[in-house]
């Protein structure tokens, strides 16, 4: 995942996180992966093209899902947002 997407930040999690967070449990998992590969199917176009993904931005995380709906940032004691956090990281540790 890393060789073949730009920097990943803390924000990028963060908000990828936050999209998980507002869908129902039963979906975050496939749309996890899903936003993962729009990310580097952006990167991918810029790469190619010199320009920006028309939807999905420069390859970043945080660009991918700019435009969609996303629960608030959760407290540190909430499973549901530790369960979404922690789950962005080990999709992107296991590529």
């Amino acid at each position: 995942m890393f060789d073949r997407m730009g920097s990943v930040t803390a924000d990028d999690v963060m908000q990828v996180a936050r999209v998980l967070r507002a869908l129902p449990k039963a979906m975050r998992g496939p749309r996890l992966l899903r936003l993962l590969a729009m990310a580097r199917a952006a990167e991918m176009h810029v790469r190619l093209t010199g320009s920006g993904h028309p939807l999905w931005g420069r390859g970043s995380l945080a660009d991918t899902v700019a435009g969609l709906p996303k629960a608030e940032i959760g407290a540190g004691d909430d499973p549901e947002w530790c369960d979404c956090t922690v789950s962005v990281w080990d999709a992107l540790l296991s590529r």
